[in-house]
């Protein structure tokens, strides 16, 4: 699988050279007594110690994420993280004992560059890539579907952009939070995933409960409940001072239905684009005075397009100036 690495008489342990530009130079770095980092229980030498427990106090992955990392950069012959899991897992069966990172990599050593154990692989349900079974993972719905985490970080993702609650990919079943800790992100990243599915969860649960009034503003986390869940009234957000109806979330229409209320606006919107015009039109024909009042809108009309081509003009003007900024200047 790959070039035999020099073993180092002081650590015991076989050194991977692309972290050293020769094998002279870890030598010299190296040392005879390993200490243990207090966060990982490793053992590094002095001249290492130092640097690897501030990195490893801020590294949240697990302690066998860690172990398997050290592992794999250490062995006579390189292997992959998956083939280091897997043995180690074996290794787990078979000892009740604590494993020692010594006694692995000479365990490995025996056997050569071939890996010891073919890697059981399962096809992921989307990709229908072969992956090892640790790169899948099975969701707790009904059908038990299995996606390699490639597939699973990605379906969140396509959810998240279209507006979604997240699910099992290839079903409805919702997603619970210790589904989504499974993800192997960053953990900035998995907060954000995190917060929108508690968000998305919430938003769901108040628009099929009656009585839950939430601001409509994207933005706004406001929610509240109706005393009386079919009572219409003005609702003024606290957070935002965004007013609208407690019932349908519209702005406020007062002494309108709200199953009304999408007619009206309709027609409304229909006589201020076309019908407006034509009534002034029909009315001028009949009556003189009318044709005053056409005259007046056709020139706020003219005035109206004339400023929303000028508006348009300048927004394209600093947008381009700000494309400017951001590749010319600092």
């Amino acid at each position: 699988q790959g070039k035999q690495r020099p073993f180092c008489s002081k650590c015991k342990f076989y050194i991977n050279l692309n972290e050293y530009e020769t094998f002279d130079d870890h030598f010299e770095q190296c040392d005879d007594n390993l200490i243990p980092c207090e966060f990982c229980y490793l053992p590094y030498s002095m001249n290492q110690l130092e640097n690897h427990s501030r990195e490893c106090r801020s590294n949240e992955i697990s302690f066998n994420e860690k172990f398997i990392e050290f592992i794999v950069l250490r062995t006579k012959y390189p292997f992959t993280k998956e083939q280091i899991r897997f043995f180690l897992q074996q290794q787990n069966k078979s000892s009740s004992s604590s494993i020692d990172p010594h006694s692995i990599i000479q365990t490995l050593a025996v056997y050569g560059s071939t890996f010891p154990f073919d890697l059981p692989r399962r096809d992921c349900d989307i990709c229908l890539e072969a992956c090892p079974y640790d790169d899948i993972y099975v969701f707790d719905c009904n059908d038990s579907h299995k996606l390699c985490y490639k597939c699973y970080y990605q379906s969140c993702q396509t959810k998240m952009s279209n507006g979604e609650i997240l699910t099992c990919a290839l079903c409805p079943n919702v997603l619970k939070e210790s589904e989504l800790n499974q993800l192997r992100i960053s953990i900035e990243e998995l907060k954000k995933i995190q917060d929108y599915q508690i968000k998305k969860t919430f938003d769901v649960y108040s628009s099929r409960t009656v009585g839950m009034i939430k601001c409509p503003k994207q933005d706004c986390t406001w929610v509240a409940e109706a005393a009386d869940p079919n009572e219409r009234f003005k609702v003024n957000c606290p957070l935002c001072k965004h007013e609208f109806c407690s019932l349908c979330n519209q702005q406020y229409h007062y002494r309108t239905a709200c199953q009304q209320l999408p007619q009206i606006t309709q027609r409304w919107f229909f006589w201020c684009q076309t019908e407006r015009e034509r009534y002034l039109r029909q009315r001028a024909e009949q009556d003189t005075t009318y044709q005053v009042q056409l005259n007046e809108y056709n020139r706020k009309c003219t005035e109206n397009d004339n400023r929303n081509r000028e508006l348009r003009r300048r927004y394209d003007e600093l947008l381009h100036d700000e494309r400017y900024k951001a590749q010319h200047c600092r």
